[in-house]
């Protein structure tokens, strides 16, 4: 997937890493997956203290997702991070797993700053009901910053 998608199959760790595959030699027939966009998206200048758990964080939602920053910037260490180093920041949209509470109008205004978003992302998850989302779904939130 990574050699169709990237060019490259070395970069099969971002493929896992964006769709949570223990084992990549092991995809599940039918299923889904994120391909993150590892172009030029837009950059990052590094400053000091940022780490690539804090970047995938932020950016994505999930700290696990350090190696969709870290591989297209062929970074071999995650742990070293030079400041003052412009980053590629690859594209793939947020994650946020469902709290006790959440609702997709809250989670739209949070995220987005308009609650009436939350249409939007329900068709993103294939939401059939925006009033009904279940504790532990993992929604995606598009990204919409080049937009």
């Amino acid at each position: 997937m990574a050699q169709h998608f990237y060019g490259d199959g070395t970069l099969f760790p971002v493929l896992a890493a964006a769709n949570h595959i223990a084992d990549p030699n092991v995809i599940q027939v039918g299923r889904s997956l994120l391909i993150p966009e590892l172009g030029d998206v837009g950059h990052h200048t590094v400053v000091a203290g940022e780490t690539f758990w804090e970047l995938a964080r932020r950016w994505y939602g999930e700290a696990q997702l350090y190696p969709v920053i870290s591989f297209p910037n062929h970074i071999t260490d995650p742990d070293h991070v030079e400041v003052g180093r412009v980053l590629i920041r690859p594209g793939l949209n947020y994650r946020h797993t469902v709290v006790p509470g959440d609702t997709l109008r809250a989670l739209a205004e949070d995220h987005y700053g308009n609650a009436e978003m939350f249409a939007m992302i329900a068709a993103a998850n294939h939401i059939a009901d925006p009033n009904r989302i279940t504790v532990g779904q993992v929604l995606f939130f598009p990204n919409l910053t080049n937009f």
